[in-house]
């Protein structure tokens, strides 16, 4: 035998399997985890805005009991006050809550509900019954207007440039 080499041709790979275009099962899962970040961001966010609500909530049930105990409406309405500057403390920097007094809280406190519950008659009347014990006032009325605030008090959405002197 002759040691000829024999008239073979090289071989053909065939290409790499590619990655694009993806499958429909990828698609899919792509789909349900871009789906998963939003609902956990979502989430995340509404957990965190609730955590304020909750934790106001609790320390209104402490102002409570201390009402239910003392039966003094004028030493709930402190007691109110400070609950509700604590509550706006923790909603929005120092700056621009901590010297908020009468009208302008009343103002700012009405946009944290987006309704007018404190700048009505209530309202005026807890300012003025935490510093003057002459002052009539249902503790009452109070108790189930901190009740609504704790429940609905959102961070109020900025006012524009425009729209602050109108």
């Amino acid at each position: 035998m002759d040691a000829e080499p024999l008239p073979l041709q090289p071989i053909h790979l065939p290409d790499p399997v590619s990655w694009w275009p993806l499958a429909p099962g990828w698609w899919l899962l792509l789909g349900l985890v871009c789906v998963s970040g939003l609902v956990a961001v979502g989430w995340l966010i509404y957990r965190k805005r609730r955590r304020v609500n909750r934790l106001l909530e609790l320390e209104l049930m402490r102002v409570e009991a201390a009402y239910a105990k003392s039966g003094s409406d004028h030493q709930l309405a402190r007691d109110v006050l400070v609950l509700i500057r604590r509550g706006c403390l923790a909603l929005l920097p120092s700056q621009d809550v901590a010297g908020l007094t009468d009208a302008a809280l009343l103002d700012f406190l009405d946009q944290t509900i987006n309704e007018t519950r404190f700048n009505s008659l209530l309202g005026r009347q807890l300012l003025q019954a935490a510093y003057d014990p002459k002052t009539v006032i249902s503790g009452q009325d109070i108790l189930e207007l901190m009740r609504f605030w704790c429940r609905r008090m959102r961070k109020p959405k900025p006012v524009k440039q425009g729209q602050a002197d109108g």
